[in-house]
């Protein structure tokens, strides 16, 4: 449901875009291009200011793929996975980490940045807001390491106030799986990002709640740390924000339940009319034994016939009617 769910980075260009001028950054890395649409704006604004962009993705989409093809003086395209693939590039002043949404991978990546640009990188940060804050999210669990891996589930789904799994609800559909419970150590997003503060002291964060989430996490000593925090403070943390997300979250899981009665409702018609034609055929089927019953009867009452007129004429008797209507059931 692409035009319903508000769910790229797009949808908050007003407020990144900002973000990125004040940073000005000459080499920016994205991790994780979903569509592209957030990847095209990094792009344009990489080539108005002679910049270049590192888009990480395993799995991109055709489009992605399109564009770092016409695009290869200002953008480079690196199949595989973070962090480790961090490990493999120049480092950057700018990362939009937006790949893999649990706790190992985001501290990994933010620990991998730190390291590399001797923390004067600024990132900014999708899925910090629910599902994810506090819940892990995997599309590929049986890559990670299994000690960092929570219980998981990718049948099941996810609604508001329920800290575990809900049958139906917000889900993957088998691309991604949720941690069965949400809560505690080293789950989600929001939590990676804390305890990243905790362990290396000097960065700022600001939240839109907005969008699923987005920080934005900087550096005190960034020479733009004052441009960053002035231009998001209106949205750090905004109530309205936050309101109008549970608004629009609450909307869109009722939209999924009505989803699910409605293919629910046309699961039991088809089996309805299964069963229905079914029985339609046993019936037909029936009907065709009786007439072709019916049909030899009277072939043989017709042989009867003929042989009991061939023994009238022989005995000069009439026996043809009191035997035809006993055999018709008159007699």
């Amino acid at each position: 449901m692409p035009d319903l769910l508000l769910h790229s980075l797009t949808e908050l260009r007003e407020v990144l875009l900002p973000v990125v001028e004040a940073v000005r950054p000459r080499r920016i890395v994205e991790i994780g291009s979903e569509s592209g649409g957030f990847t095209e704006l990094l792009l344009g604004w990489a080539r108005e200011h002679g910049a270049h962009l590192v888009t990480i993705d395993p799995a991109p989409a055709d489009y992605v793929r399109q564009i770092a093809q016409r695009n290869a003086k200002s953008h480079t395209l690196v199949l595989d996975k973070s962090p480790g693939a961090l490990a493999g590039i120049a480092p950057a002043d700018l990362y939009v980490i937006d790949g893999d949404h649990n706790y190992y991978t985001v501290f990994a990546e933010l620990e991998s940045i730190h390291r590399q640009t001797g923390g004067r990188a600024v990132s900014i940060l999708h899925d910090v807001g629910w599902p994810c804050a506090r819940r892990d999210q995997y599309c590929d669990p049986l890559g990670l390491p299994p000690e960092h891996v929570h219980p998981y589930d990718f049948e099941r789904g996810l609604t508001l106030g329920e800290s575990g799994v809900v049958v139906g609800g917000f889900r993957g559909n088998g691309n991604w799986a949720p941690a069965l419970v949400e809560g505690g150590a080293r789950n989600g997003v929001l939590t990676a990002i804390e305890d990243f503060r905790t362990k290396q002291p000097g960065y700022q964060l600001a939240v839109v709640p907005a969008v699923f989430g987005v920080g934005v996490l900087y550096p005190d000593e960034h020479v733009a740390a004052g441009e960053l925090a002035a231009s998001l403070a209106p949205c750090h943390e905004n109530a309205v924000l936050a309101r109008l997300e549970e608004n629009r979250l609450r909307n869109y899981l009722r939209v999924i339940a009505l989803q699910d009665h409605i293919a629910s409702l046309e699961s039991a018609q088809k089996s309805a009319l299964a069963e229905l034609s079914s029985t339609v055929r046993s019936l037909e089927a029936q009907r065709d034994a009786q007439l072709e019953g019916r049909r030899g009867a009277e072939a043989r009452i017709r042989e009867l016939e003929a042989l009991l007129r061939e023994a009238e004429a022989r005995e000069g008797r009439p026996l043809l009617g009191r035997v035809v209507d006993r055999l018709r059931g008159r007699g």
